[in-house]
């Protein structure tokens, strides 16, 4: 019964760790100074309407593969904050060239 318990309670903490992943993602980017502050306020406002709408879909849909969604959306939503770091570092960038 307490391995069980045990098992249970490694089982959620990963799952919430893998919720958490674009947000650690958001912040190590902004940490290496790969986002800039606007880069990452609007990933983390992605990130943010990704998951609450992730959660309400698998919450109120009829469908038994939308609790599914809960698994991947943290993919979708690191490719989400990885194209806005792509678009962040372009638009730095070519600014940085042009003075």
């Amino acid at each position: 019964m307490v391995i069980c318990d045990i098992w249970s309670a490694i089982g959620t903490i990963v799952y919430f760790a893998w919720q958490l992943a674009p947000a650690i993602l958001i912040w190590r980017l902004r940490t290496k100074d790969g986002l800039s502050r606007l880069g990452a306020v609007l990933a983390a406002m992605i990130a943010i309407i990704g998951t609450v709408g992730a959660y309400y879909i698998a919450l109120t849909s009829s469908s038994s593969t939308a609790p599914l969604l809960l698994l991947f959306s943290p993919l979708y939503l690191m490719g989400a904050v990885l194209l806005v770091f792509g678009g962040d570092f372009t638009i730095r960038h070519s600014f940085r060239r042009r003075r």
